[in-house]
This record gives structure tokens, sequence and C-alpha cells, in this order.
């Protein structure tokens, strides 16, 4: 297979490359057949370009990469840096170098390619067709990691948003150590992002204003009349400060008893009992006041039967003093979902 790295210089290509294709390779074999059909193992020996690599390979150049058909070896590994140099973009319809016909059976061979170079339209567009995996780094602002974003073919125009992974990976000193990246290095200024100093700024802010902002409310709160006096736009006589006027209640009429219970004595105002409904094979009691109380057997078959003016609501008109049927049924389901402790009921 072959694999193509891309990434603008700096990036860390060189360094992922031989952290996590190489090194897990130094030292395997694959499986194979020979001439003859027989079952056999190849070592993986690498051939490689790095500068100063330290792993155990092979080092070629660019002169052997233009004969890699005269050169292939059953399971070797070639890994090239700069590939652009000796496979560069070219016009469509010229010929293509025999190396690069090579690459469309090289799977026959056994033999596996990692290619580098900063972009993909610099390569030779044949050698774009057979990639099979495609990685792109691309370096996070001078903080020694990169995001590496990966396809399964080439991406030409790099869209990260059909990328089917997403990895971030951390510059590893230890690896640094295995090979020479350049004869001089230039290290960008680190700094940490905007975002991240507004962030901080705002935390220092609230932890400095907090105490302030606390014993503000608390003082509020133990001195109501601070309310008032700090209220904005707060006129004398306005609706704000002014007291409300009382209003005029109007006394609404008790419902009148429907049962022959004699009302014993009690405190002027007091609720008194008004009589029961029957409803659903249920009897329920109220008193004057609306609130359920206990009834007994005699008052619940009375109101099964009763008289002409059995119940009358303050609120609306009636027919011939008698609520009309919608009236029962609001009065039962206002009673019904009121929230108080439940008394018995009696079963007929």
């Amino acid at each position: 297979m072959i694999t193509l790295i891309t990434g603008a210089p700096g990036s860390g290509k060189t360094l992922y490359t031989i952290d996590k294709l190489m090194r897990p390779l130094v030292g395997t074999s694959v499986s194979g057949q020979d001439d003859d059909g027989n079952q056999v193992k190849y070592d993986r020996t690498i051939y490689s370009n790095i500068n100063g690599l330290l792993l155990d390979h092979q080092a070629v150049d660019g002169k052997w990469l233009e004969d890699l058909h005269n050169q292939k070896q059953p399971g070797m590994v070639v890994v090239f840096d700069e590939v652009q140099r000796v496979w560069p973009n070219r016009p469509a319809g010229s010929k293509k170098p025999p190396a690069v016909e090579f690459l469309e059976t090289h799977r026959h061979e056994g033999i596996d390619l990692v290619i580098m170079t900063q972009n993909p339209q610099l390569l030779d567009p044949a050698v774009r067709a057979l990639v099979g995996r495609h990685l792109h780094m691309r370096r996070i602002a001078a903080l020694g990691a990169a995001v590496v974003y990966e396809w399964d073919a080439c991406s030409n125009s790099l869209n990260f948003k059909a990328a089917f992974t997403k990895t971030a990976y951390r510059y590893s000193s230890a690896v640094f150590k295995l090979y020479k990246s350049a004869k001089v290095h230039t290290k960008p200024k680190r700094s940490l992002p905007a975002a991240v100093w507004i962030a901080g700024a705002a935390i220092c802010g609230a932890a400095y204003a907090w105490p302030t902002l606390m014993d503000r409310i608390t003082s509020r709160a133990q001195n109501p009349a601070m309310l008032t006096k700090d209220a904005p736009g707060a006129l004398p006589g306005s609706p704000a400060t002014s007291p409300l006027p009382l209003q005029e209640t109007q006394p609404v009429p008790p419902i009148p008893a429907t049962s022959e219970r004699p009302l014993g004595p009690m405190a002027e105002g007091a609720p008194q009992f008004s009589g029961c409904i029957v409803a659903a094979g249920y009897c329920l009691c109220y008193d004057t006041a609306g609130a359920q109380v206990d009834g007994d057997l005699d008052e619940c078959k009375r109101a099964e039967k009763p008289a002409p003016a059995r119940l009358a609501l303050a609120d609306g008109p009636t027919e011939g003093g008698r609520p009309s049927t919608d009236e029962e049924a609001d009065f039962l389901m206002i009673r019904a979902t009121t929230k108080r402790p439940p008394l018995p009921s009696i079963r007929f």
C-alpha cells in the first residue's frame, strides 16, 4: 500500500512517520510465497532517505527511487521524504516514468511505500491515484502538537470535513533524537490563544468583584429601606413609592343549604354545613365555605333526590334556580382539584 503524508514544513511529518510508521516495523517480517509457491518469511527491510536516521535501515537517494522497478525486494518498505523531487507533478498526457508504472503492481511484490511531501498537488497524478491512505499534519499554534487528518485515498483539495478520522499527535522529544530534521531550527514563539487570555481575565475579574457584590446584596437584604432609597426613577407620589388605596370588596353570597339538618350555635361568620352532592355513586358534603366535611347517609339520600332549588352558584345566571349541568361539572372539577386533606366519602 502507498501511504501519503503531507503537511507544511515543520508540521511534524518526518517525526510522525518515524514514531508511528517506522519504529513498529523494525525487526518484523511478512509471510509470502517464493517463485516455487512455497511459504516463506521476508524481512521488512526499511529503505529511506531520511537524514541522519538512527533506525536500522538502508540509505537510498532519488536515483535509487527512480530505478525502484529494478531495486524491488519482497517485503521491503520504502520511506521517502520530499518525494516531489523525484515524482513531481507532470503535464496531463505525458509519459509515466517506469518507477511510477511499477507502482500499479507493487503490492504483488509485498512492497509498501510511505512518501512525504508538502501538498498533494506537488506529486505525480498517477502516484496520487494509487494512494491508499492519506495523512495530513497541521501544527497547532506552536504548542508542540499537531492535528492529523486521515482519508482512505488522496485528498487533492485537503477537504478536512471529509476526513474520516481526526486525531491529536503530541511531538515526542525522544523521537527527535532518532534523526536530523534540519541544520538550523527556527522555533516559533509560543503564545497562548486570545481566548485563553480572555477566559483568564474574566475569572480574575469575577474573583475580585465577588466579595463586593455579596456585601451589597447582604446589606440590602438586611435593610429593605435601601431598596426604595436607591430605586432609580422613583419620584415622590409615584405609584412605585405611594401606598395602594384599599379597594372595596364585594361579599360573595353563601351557597344556600339544602339539608334539613339543624345547625347548632356557631360563632358569627363561621362556616356552616351546606349540603351534599351525589355524583358517580359517591356522596361529597361541603360547608358554606366550600370545604369538604363529613356527611351521613341521610344527607346523601336527600341529596340524591334534591328539592327544586338544589344548588345556587354565586356567579352566572341559572335556570329556575337550578344550576346547569355544565356548572355542576365545573364545580365538581374545581373541588376535585383543590389541594386539601381528603375526607371519606359515602359509597352507595
